[in-house]
């Protein structure tokens, strides 16, 4: 959606945000933002415009992937400094990434085409999976080599969206599922476990999903919100983590039996939630800022800072293997300059 203003003035919007930290209505005690996310970078695109989607990255390679929506490329960047490496083009309209780094490929969902498979070192492509208009966001099952892919919806002009396993090996669809809705968002992957969960964005609920049988298996209605959209899991303590944008809330569900254990109020325009194991921790970044919730216990969160960022700056990517974390900030359609922001995360009781 187009923002009042574009961001040619970044610097001094950064500036300004890092100046005036919102006050905290956090627990006594709760650090300053800055002891949880150090802002360390900020590469810049004046050219740039549009929205970004989502990001993915390959630390053997070390880097970050992110897509540019509007401008049909893969912008790449260093994962360890942030700096911008290169643009690649060729995609339609790139939506997000599966990294596959013992295959060396890069797999680019494209709303226009379907899947598109990359050697992951020279951008060549190696192979197309054709899939109908609006391929969305992606999940991975590396113990099967399945994928699995959103297509359909309002993105592909269609009322209903769809849902499908793809064998990576032989290309070939497993299963397909149809909803009833033109909206899915989302798609989170048990690694141990034999489940995965999709936001049901239109239907106000997410779906369960056997990995292997390829059918939903439950329903966990949202309660507290509608329009569940970005999803993160702990899956060692059975909880998700879902970004409402009717409100925009963030509401923790316990993956056992589906009920909300937890629910805070979210950023405005929040597209990505990240659950950092390590520290205990749920990122929720969003318009002008980044909220932290800190996890004390499965049912026990509180939360714990909020970091600015920029205007526009609301899909974000945790590297727990570097202790990085980056948002990116857009300018929005019809206006020109975007960026990418690095922090350094700060260990918990630090």
């Amino acid at each position: 959606m187009p923002f009042n203003k574009p961001l040619s003035s970044l610097s001094c919007i950064l500036a300004i945000a890092f100046a005036f930290q919102p006050a905290a209505s956090f627990a006594a005690g709760a650090p300053p933002a800055a002891l949880v996310l150090q802002s360390f970078s900020k590469a810049e695109l004046p050219k740039y415009t549009g929205d970004f989607d989502r990001f993915s990255y390959d630390v053997k390679s070390n880097r970050l992937f992110v897509a540019g929506e509007y401008t049909s490329t893969v912008e790449v960047f260093d994962l360890t400094t942030g700096a911008h490496q290169r643009s690649v083009g060729g995609f339609g309209k790139p939506q997000g990434f599966i990294v596959i780094p013992e295959q060396n490929r890069l797999i680019v969902a494209d709303s226009r085409v379907g899947a598109k498979i990359l050697d992951a070192t020279t951008y060549e492509l190696i192979d197309t999976i054709t899939l109908r208009p609006g391929t969305n966001t992606m999940g991975y099952d590396a113990a099967s080599g399945r994928l699995f892919i959103q297509t359909g919806g309002a993105k592909g002009g269609l009322k209903e969206s769809f849902f499908t396993a793809i064998d990576l090996k032989t290309r070939k669809q497993l299963g397909e599922l149809k909803f009833d809705t033109d909206l899915l968002k989302a798609v989170a992957v048990e690694k141990n476990g034999p489940y995965l969960y999709t936001s049901v964005t239109g239907k106000d609920h997410v779906a369960v999903i056997d990995k292997k049988t390829f059918k939903i298996v439950r329903t966990f209605p949202i309660t507290v919100a509608a329009q569940p959209s970005p999803l993160a899991l702990d899956e060692t303590g059975k909880r998700l983590f879902v970004i409402t944008r009717a409100p925009f809330k963030l509401v923790v569900l316990n993956t056992q039996t589906g009920a909300t254990v937890a629910s805070f109020a979210a950023p405005e325009r929040a597209n990505d939630v990240q659950y950092d194991k390590a520290n205990r921790r749920i990122y929720a970044a969003g318009d002008g800022f980044v909220k932290v919730v800190q996890q004390k216990s499965k049912d026990d969160y509180v939360e714990l800072a909020q970091v600015p960022t920029a205007h526009g700056a609301k899909t974000a990517m945790l590297v727990p293997e570097l202790k990085r974390y980056y948002v990116a900030v857009a300018p929005g359609p019809g206006n020109f300059g975007g960026a990418l922001l690095g922090f350094k995360v700060a260990p918990a009781g630090k």
